[in-house]
């Protein structure tokens, strides 16, 4: 009611009496934090926070879980034509790659100054499982021998 009036007195032009102004609200809400709520005591509110802190570092353990396990095996997917087979460090900073590009196998040198191709090693590693068979049973009855 108290706006209805002072939106008339203004259409009208005239001056707003002291009677028509409005009881004041304070500006700022300013609730008493040295009075706990009923029902609460200070040993529950340690233990909803306990409980709220042990929520979040169990989130965070699942999230580095699945940063660390998950996303690398989604991320390998099968439309990748070149992986890492193996590494070898010979030096803190030199190192051999064996990296295989669609059927073929490289040895590469890894240095500071730089990558260098070595050598196709694609026939070198191929294994004929027959042959390898064999000269296990050999050096078996060599053993027993």
């Amino acid at each position: 009611m108290g706006v209805a009036v002072v939106s008339v007195l203004m259409m009208t032009g005239s001056k707003c009496p002291a009677s028509a102004t409005t009881t004041s609200v304070p500006a700022v809400f300013k609730p008493d934090l040295t009075e706990v709520p009923p029902g609460l005591d200070t040993t529950d509110l340690l233990w909803q926070m306990l409980a709220a802190t042990v929520v979040i570092l169990v989130l965070g353990v699942l999230a580095f879980v699945v940063v660390k396990r998950l996303l690398p095996k989604i991320a390998r997917t099968a439309g990748k034509r070149i992986s890492v087979l193996e590494t070898v460090y010979l030096q803190p900073k030199k190192a051999l790659h064996l990296i295989e590009v669609g059927s073929r196998k490289f040895l590469l040198a890894s240095s500071p100054e730089g990558l260098t191709r070595l050598d196709d090693v694609t026939d070198a590693l191929v294994c004929d499982y027959a042959e390898a068979a064999r000269r296990i049973e050999n050096e078996a009855k060599e053993k027993d021998d």
